[in-house]
């Protein structure tokens, strides 16, 4: 087994500067750290992690808790985060909160009782994290998607509100539609009342016909999106498009359209969150509003150990870009390109 002072030798240079530049603990010229990378990759050293974390009394290992871990969009930011932890020599343990703030408080406990170095949340509906006692106050924490006012926490979030307003305002101008419900999740749910709000603002402003009827409160889940559209597909005057404030949700939408034999979009056109690698390979290719995933993944990883290390705990709140992919669903012409196809032959290989 390779030993640092293997790397060293192969490198030329002392063993302190093998180990500045793998613990970032001293500058180190671009030019010698590139040499000590290449020797570690040619000697396959490995620091001894667990010797390293006894020495600085970390365990090298980051907690992750998600709403809802089934939901494609958190399933790809476990890995995002879980591939980016491990280049750097961390280990990350997931937990699923059900979007339950007492299960997430449970699951924080679970986390901490295992000794993490830090913690990176998606928080649940009306999340007790903001103030909650049994974090400590200078304990590295990372908040995703939802924003809290918590001090020393650093939030990584789009704008939901000027997105859903952006993919209305897409509805209304491009392809005339006047009548457009919402289906959305619990309002105590700080995405789903951000996004709503987009959703009525852009319907304001371009004069549309809005109906309290039209926007249906409801679970994040396929389930609820199901629901909901039977309840406004029954209504006296349906609506001709519908937006929609899941990725789970949206699906459950297209089902009960399809049980109840409408066509979309010729009879109901759908737009909405979260886009995720099935959106393009349902029937229709679903539009949808893309937060930058595998972006805020990494992000969460480096500021978490920007945190740990002493680098930087100070509250934050950073605004990643969205897309919005206009596919089919909400009346564009729409192809497939290639990386699609590549996509397709992931999920379909025989």
């Amino acid at each position: 087994m390779a030993t640092i002072k293997d790397v060293s030798k192969k490198a030329n240079v002392s063993i302190a500067t093998v180990s500045h530049v793998l613990n970032n603990t001293k500058f180190v010229s671009e030019g010698v750290r590139q040499k000590v990378l290449e020797a570690v990759r040619e000697t396959g050293y490995t620091p001894n992690k667990i010797a390293k974390s006894l020495k600085m009394n970390r365990s090298k290992t980051i907690g992750l808790i998600v709403t809802y871990i089934e939901n494609p969009i958190y399933s790809k930011l476990f890995r995002v985060i879980e591939e980016a932890a491990r280049l750097q020599g961390y280990t990350v343990i997931v937990t699923n909160s059900s979007d339950d703030p007492e299960m997430e408080e449970m699951q924080i406990e679970l986390l901490l009782s295992n000794r993490i170095d830090g913690l990176i949340v998606v928080p649940a509906k009306n999340s007790t994290m903001k103030e909650s006692p049994i974090i400590p106050a200078d304990f590295p924490v990372v908040l995703l998607n939802r924003r809290l006012d918590r001090e020393q926490a650093t939030n990584i979030v789009i704008e939901n509100k000027k997105a859903a307003y952006e993919a209305v305002t897409h509805l209304i101008e491009k392809h005339n539609y006047q009548s457009i419900a919402a289906v959305i999740g619990a309002r105590s749910n700080m995405l789903s009342s951000e996004r709503e709000a987009g959703y009525s603002e852009a319907l304001l402003d371009h004069h549309a016909e809005v109906h309290r009827e039209w926007i249906v409160e409801g679970h994040s889940t396929f389930q609820g999106g199901f629901i909901a559209t039977q309840q406004l597909m029954e209504l006296p005057h349906p609506p001709r498009a519908i937006f929609v404030s899941g990725t789970n949700m949206m699906l459950g939408v297209l089902m009960q359209l399809k049980k109840m034999g409408l066509k979309c979009p010729e009879d109901i056109a759908l737009i909405g969150f979260s886009d995720s690698t099935v959106n393009p390979l349902m029937d229709p290719p679903l539009s949808s509003i893309a937060q930058p995933t595998s972006e805020m993944g990494v992000m969460a990883v480096e500021r978490m150990i920007q945190k740990i290390e002493g680098r930087e705990n100070e509250h934050e709140t950073v605004i990643l870009p969205y897309t919005i992919h206009y596919r089919s669903s909400c009346g564009c012409q729409w192809e497939p390109t290639l990386e699609l196809l590549n996509v397709g032959n992931k999920y379909f290989h025989p």
